[in-house]
């Protein structure tokens, strides 16, 4: 049985946590803008101008196995997320033996 992971927001660590867990989770990223901007890349596309459009990169394609839901949160709560538009997606959680999540 695959466990549901929902990831609120896109940013650097979203995206880490998404891409690692897409092979052996049912993953839903939840992020309201269509691209990436990837902050770092802004410095060398100051310098060079043909860098200009690599800061931007589209969050469709980013997982094989999972979905990106282009939405905000509203509501985070252990085992759902609401949001904006008023759906609701569910995901497997429990607390560990020390106050984690564990799975």
């Amino acid at each position: 049985m695959t466990s549901k992971v929902v990831v609120v927001g896109g940013g650097y660590g979203g995206i880490v946590v998404s891409r690692t867990l897409d092979d052996i989770s049912d993953v839903t990223l939840v992020e309201p803008r269509e691209t990436f901007v990837h902050q770092v890349a802004q410095l060398r596309a100051a310098a060079d101008p043909a860098w200009a459009g690599k800061i931007f990169i589209p969050y469709d394609g980013l997982l094989p196995g999972g979905r990106v839901v282009r939405d905000a949160a509203a509501e985070v709560r252990p085992g759902s997320v609401r949001l904006a538009s008023g759906q609701r997606l569910d995901a497997d959680f429990r607390r560990g033996d020390r106050g984690g999540l564990a799975r």
